[in-house]
């Protein structure tokens, strides 16, 4: 795919993204030009509506796409990391999926493929039970263990279910805490009292660091939990700037800046730096032009990122509109931006650096990838499926590698 030069990059990344530009000219980290969700190839400015069958400008449904990879439902209720998941457990990998704060379809695999995906709280978990003093004599924990153990002749599939999952939830809840306070993060600059020092004026910076910091966390603690290949997401929202653009996407992105530079600082010093591959992604791009509210609108196509030790940085996969005025055959007339690059392109990469590499095992994970080779008629040159060599660094592929996602 295309590379770009350094110069026209630095002329691109907003000053808040220091960390983004840092990781770049040093060779970690490359920039996805106009991706997004593309479910058919050839698409034009006159047949995107016919060709797709997402809804698309919507966040509702272009999240949950980004996060299915399936826009067809091949394998319904299933995540592309949860697909992943599958397949290197077929073939004899122990894999965690992990979302952060909330339950995501992303992480979500086939119950009877892999075991489920697990969601953990970006301070840690809340064990069961906790009690007052006066009441320790009453051991609530054993009570609930018996209670919800016995089963009888007339018990139902749907009680048992809850019962085998409110006690996996216990013992998951007492082991990942067990986590969290086992691991302890470098932060240089947090204050005396051990809380980092938030360089904003609002709660932004501190979601952000929480969120990254219990991803470093579990990636540390990999051989307490017995996986050998990891998939996490988690979320980080108010991006949707209708109003004020510039001013919210300022406070945005100093945000992210702030909890990515802690979480390479800490990858790096930990060692886990070339074990990992943090990939950004979002619903959709924004439109081009601004409303009347000094804002932008819900677009298509848009710039992502992936970065990592392993990274094969410092180019752009992808290529770039030649034309942004809307006789261009990508921009229509609202500013909003056909996507060149699918999501089921980037992930193909991504998954054979994991180690799903046969035909048969990419296909399952992505149902829909050679329906999007080609996307978009008009353009100067093909668009072949990415692959690992195209994204990382071309070394032999190691069988302990991890993948720890982050979602933007």
């Amino acid at each position: 795919m295309r590379q770009t030069q350094t110069s026209h990059v630095v002329d691109s990344v907003h000053d808040e993204l220091k960390i983004v530009k840092d990781l770049y000219d040093t060779g970690d980290l490359t920039f996805f030009a106009n991706a997004g969700v593309i479910n058919k190839a050839g698409l034009t400015k006159q047949n995107y509506k016919e060709r797709t069958r997402t809804q698309l400008f919507a966040h509702n449904a272009m999240q949950r796409e980004v996060a299915k990879v399936d826009p067809y439902d091949k394998i319904e209720g299933t995540g592309i990391m949860g697909r992943a998941k599958d397949m290197l457990s077929k073939n004899g990998h122990v894999v965690g999926t992990i979302s952060i704060d909330n339950p995501s379809i992303a992480v979500d695999g086939t119950l009877d493929e892999s075991r489920p995906a697990t969601i953990v709280g970006r301070r840690g978990s809340r064990k069961f039970a906790i009690r007052s003093n006066n009441e320790l004599d009453f051991d609530i924990e054993k009570y609930a263990r018996t209670l919800n153990g016995e089963a009888e002749a007339f018990s139902g599939i749907f009680g048992e279910t809850w019962s085998e999952r409110f006690m996996a939830g216990i013992d998951e809840a007492e082991e990942y805490q067990t986590i969290f306070e086992s691991v302890d993060i470098d932060e240089s600059t947090s204050t005396d009292s051990g809380i980092p020092d938030y360089p904003g004026d609002n709660n932004l910076e501190k979601e952000h660091w929480q969120k990254w910091s219990a991803l470093l966390k579990l990636v540390q603690m990999k051989d307490l939990r017995n996986v050998d290949r990891d998939f996490f997401f988690t979320e980080l929202g108010r991006w949707d700037s209708h109003n004020l653009m510039k001013e919210d996407l300022r406070k945005q992105l100093s945000a992210l800046n702030f909890g990515l530079e802690m979480f390479v600082k800490e990858a790096k010093s930990s060692g886990i730096w070339d074990e990992v591959a943090v990939v950004i992604a979002s619903d959709f791009g924004r439109t081009l032009t601004p409303n009347n509210n000094d804002g932008t609108d819900h677009g298509w196509g848009g710039h992502y990122m992936i970065m990592g030790g392993d990274v094969k940085g410092g180019q752009i996969l992808g290529e770039y509109p030649t034309d942004l005025t809307a006789a261009g055959p990508l921009v229509d007339n609202f500013g909003r931006f056909l996507p060149t690059t699918s999501w089921d392109s980037i992930w193909n990469g991504i998954l054979e650096w994991t180690g799903v590499t046969e035909q048969t095992d990419l296909d399952y994970c992505l149902p829909n990838r050679l329906g999007t080779v080609d996307p978009v008629v008009g353009t100067e040159r093909s668009f072949p499926l990415l692959t690992a060599d195209s994204i990382f660094m071309p070394r032999q592929r190691s069988e302990g590698r991890n993948l720890r996602g982050g979602k933007e």
